[in-house]
């Protein structure tokens, strides 16, 4: 879609605005990154991802979304046996 109608419409303040509730960086520039969609399916997937995150906060009352670490090379190193520091132990269980 054309950046200018974007900006006409606005949807940049709009994505930035819901971009400041995501806790995850990957998330942020997932959400501004978005654009809009003629593809019928794509549509329809966005708004029952919609839809499940209305209801799992609004309905079912989840917490907060904790944010988690970024991992490099931890899980391959665990694997293979190494020794992972505190730090990245306990990084890593906050994942699972």
């Amino acid at each position: 879609m054309n950046e200018k109608i974007i900006e006409k419409l606005e949807l940049n303040k709009i994505l930035s605005m819901v971009a400041g509730y995501a806790v995850l960086s990957m998330t942020k520039e997932k959400l501004i990154a978005e654009r809009p969609s003629a593809n019928f399916e794509e549509v329809c997937r966005h708004l029952d991802l919609t839809t499940e995150s209305d209801a799992a906060l609004f309905r079912y009352g989840m917490g907060r979304i904790e944010e988690f670490p970024r991992f490099t090379d931890e899980p391959e190193r665990a694997a293979k046996g190494a020794t992972l520091s505190c730090k990245e132990l306990l990084s890593m269980a906050a994942l699972l």
